[in-house]
């Protein structure tokens, strides 16, 4: 038969071949081949990038209510392991608000160019619980952004906090080194210093706590935030009260109500109530004591904080059985 090749001319060529293509023209079958598979791609790439986009709609990341639902989830299944570091409820609510923060960043990577693959089964993991390929995406991440240089120290911090946030669930030092790269990254942030704060803490570092709250307040006065001020108040209160220095603990918790309720914040007045009723349970101060759990008590009945409305009627319970009511 006549071979199928094509000449430098692009003419037949004239020569016999047993096969489709002679010696002469052996490689063309291959060179076709490769032309066809670059058309396709070529054709994948612009359907992709240019055609796909006008027909369908970006996948949408979770909403904040959706992702705060999905924090305090996390919490809930984790709450037995959190409360025997002895949590107080500033730190619950400190948690919940970090939380959300990456479970919101984790679904919006989603529709971003250079999305780490893995999110939609990182996101299905998080509704069992389980936070191991969340935590590996943002370590990713991190990585990926510490490599970029200075430019990118904010959003390689950014994911060291989300990184922190998670672990800060089962793993106190991975978590603490987490938001100890997120400080050294990003010094500015008050949320970093905040939850570093609470893990040393943790620890029993009460010299560091004392230290990263002392940064929260400093940039809650430059800024001018008074939720900040009270929170590192608040926070400053819990770390006197573990040394024993109670009147220190309780000026500490009283600044932090002033603001609170100024502000309105019945979540942090709650807070400093308890707290201030736990100064006054401990100096033997009982009829003190019993009325800051009741004025704890209404407030979070009133915003519907059921596992903290348990909690304080436990407070409650225990005062009045163990005789000292």
């Amino acid at each position: 038969m006549q071979c199928w090749g094509r000449t430098p001319t692009f003419k037949r060529c004239k020569l016999s071949s047993k096969y489709f293509f002679c010696y002469h023209h052996r490689f063309q079958p291959f060179g076709l081949i490769l032309f066809i598979l670059t058309l396709i791609a070529l054709f994948a790439g612009i359907f992709q990038d240019l055609i796909k986009p006008l027909f369908m709609d970006e996948e949408q990341p979770l909403s904040i209510a959706d992702a705060e639902k999905l924090a305090s989830q996390l919490i809930k299944e984790k709450k037995q392991a959190l409360d025997s570091f002895g949590q107080r409820e500033q730190y619950y609510q400190d948690l919940i608000k970090a939380l959300t923060e990456a479970v919101t960043a984790l679904s919006q990577q989603r529709n971003q160019p250079d999305a780490p693959p893995g999110i939609d089964a990182a996101l299905a993991q998080l509704q069992q619980g389980n936070t191991e390929k969340a935590e590996r995406i943002f370590e990713d991440i991190l990585k990926r952004k510490s490599a970029e240089g200075q430019t990118a120290n904010q959003q390689a911090a950014e994911a060291a906090r989300h990184l922190g946030a998670l672990a800060f669930l089962h793993d106190t030092d991975k978590a603490l080194n987490a938001y100890r790269r997120a400080v050294s990254l990003d010094p500015e942030n008050v949320e970093g210093w905040n939850q570093l704060g609470h893990l040393l803490q943790r620890v029993g570092d009460l010299d560091g706590s004392e230290k990263a709250y002392r940064k929260v307040l400093a940039s809650g006065k430059s800024v001018k935030s008074d939720t900040w001020i009270a929170v590192a108040y608040g926070n400053l209160g819990i770390v006197y009260e573990i040394r024993g220095e109670l009147d220190q603990a309780e000026a500490m918790y009283k600044k932090a109500l002033e603001i609170n309720e100024a502000l309105g914040r019945k979540e942090g007045m709650a807070s400093d109530y308890g707290n201030l009723g736990i100064v006054y349970r401990i100096r033997g101060e009982l009829d003190q004591a019993e009325a800051m759990y009741k004025k704890a008590l209404l407030l979070f009945q009133d915003i519907g904080a059921a596992s903290q409305v348990e909690q304080v009627k436990s407070l409650l319970n225990t005062l009045h059985e163990s005789g000292q009511r």
